[in-house]
């Protein structure tokens, strides 16, 4: 492998290095996937009803508990982290409520909470996912990747009940007809365009110059997104720059290595 490969998009580092205006699409902030189906919030109220059939999800009594989204499938060994959403009103006794999956029924935790409460047979995990209190759950329930029905139990009432079928990897289910699956952590950017400026196209490692000197002359922030970063001169670069108060953030895959 070069000394200065960096199979990286570094043409976005140096474009944004210069701070420059570039011609094309560029992100704007958003509401994260895992603030959209598991953030704190009133509970929402659920229409009274029978169960429908496989892939929807209803309610059988008029109330307001109601199960909100489903984590099936983590992308994570023996499904680590799943977990589900309930939505209740303030001051519910969780413990007088049970959850169930066809397969097994198991009572809620013992403590009184309102909103959306996330459960999870895997709370640390799952924590670390939404960065959000999460209760624990009975690792008797364990979700099917294949599909189901989530039920949520009041004594011997079902009060409501979400489905699925087929959990894509790492994706939520929630109650939307038009997008029932939501990858965790997703964002949902609008796209904004500007004009002017000059962009240069390059491969490495045939110009490894070229990458360096943009990130040396860099006076305001580098901005470097990268699968790998094996390169030292790139890596001196970043830390020189950081050293002249630039604004160096790199994002790159857990596997980084430079040695």
């Amino acid at each position: 492998m070069h000394r200065d490969l960096v199979r990286c998009l570094i043409l976005v580092a140096a474009l944004l290095a210069t701070g420059g205006a570039v011609t094309g699409a560029v992100a704007t902030a958003s509401v994260t996937g895992a603030d959209a189906v598991a953030g704190d919030g009133p509970p929402a109220s659920v229409p009274g009803g029978t169960e429908g059939k496989t892939g929807a999800g209803t309610a059988t009594a008029r109330t307001n508990a109601s199960v909100v989204a489903v984590y099936p499938n983590p992308v994570a060994a023996d499904d680590a982290g799943e977990f589900v959403v309930v939505a209740v009103p303030p001051g519910t006794h969780l413990g007088a409520l049970a959850i169930g999956d066809g397969e097994a029924r198991v009572p809620l935790p013992n403590v009184t909470a309102g909103g959306r409460v996330t459960l999870s047979t895997h709370p640390n995990r799952t924590r670390q996912l939404l960065d959000r209190r999460v209760y624990p759950l009975s690792d008797r329930i364990r979700l099917a990747n294949s599909g189901e029905r989530v039920r949520l139990y009041r004594g011997g009432t079902t009060l409501d009940s979400l489905a699925y079928e087929r959990a894509p990897a790492g994706d939520v289910r929630v109650r939307d007809r038009n997008r029932p699956w939501r990858a965790l952590g997703a964002t949902d950017r609008e796209v904004v365009t500007a004009a002017g400026g000059r962009v240069t196209a390059y491969v490495l490692p045939d110009a490894p110059g070229m990458a360096v000197d943009v990130l040396r002359s860099a006076d305001e922030r580098i901005l470097l997104a990268a699968y790998t970063l094996t390169s030292e001169r790139v890596a001196d670069a970043l830390v020189a720059a950081a050293r002249r108060d630039v604004d160096v953030r790199v994002l790159v895959e857990a596997a980084l290595s430079v040695e």
